[in-house]
């Protein structure tokens, strides 16, 4: 039993997957959450993200073809995994685009995010200066961490 499904992104996307384990646990009478687990490269704008993308992908790839090839639709790239990370498929864009796409991850029912960057220190600095009052501008999880 578990409170908290915590999902990766794929090429298709993971709605199906939600809809089949919410349709299961609705027929023994649970509600079992949604999270998910993405890496995240956000930046001030859309090209400081990507020129962020390509040089970690020449440091770690290099001689393989450009990072870009990776990119799906909306901002999500599948390319992670070749950086070491260990979901394949994450966000890459200005912090409001990622934050528009986590929103949206939000409206299709995902209750917790789990978000990775690297270097880990400056990644979540970023995160939690300049993503995440975007992403909840409510500030939903500052409430419910003070209540």
């Amino acid at each position: 039993h578990a409170d908290v499904h915590v999902f990766t992104e794929t090429p298709d996307g993971f709605a199906d997957d939600l809809a089949e384990l919410r349709r299961r646990a609705a027929g023994h009478g649970r509600l079992v959450r949604a999270g998910l687990e993405l890496p995240v490269i956000a930046r001030e704008t859309e090209a400081e993200a990507w020129a962020r993308v390509e040089r970690q992908w020449r440091e770690l790839r290099p001689g393989v073809a450009e990072a870009s090839t990776r990119s799906l639709s909306e901002g999500r790239w599948a390319g992670f995994g070749e950086l070491g990370y260990p979901q394949d498929i994450g966000l890459v864009g200005s912090y409001e685009q990622v934050a528009a796409r986590l929103r949206e991850y939000a409206a299709a029912g995902v209750d917790s995010f789990v978000l990775s960057g690297h270097p880990h220190i400056e990644e979540v600095h970023r995160a939690g200066e300049h993503l995440l009052h975007l992403a909840d501008p409510v500030g939903r999880v500052l409430k419910e961490a003070i209540a």
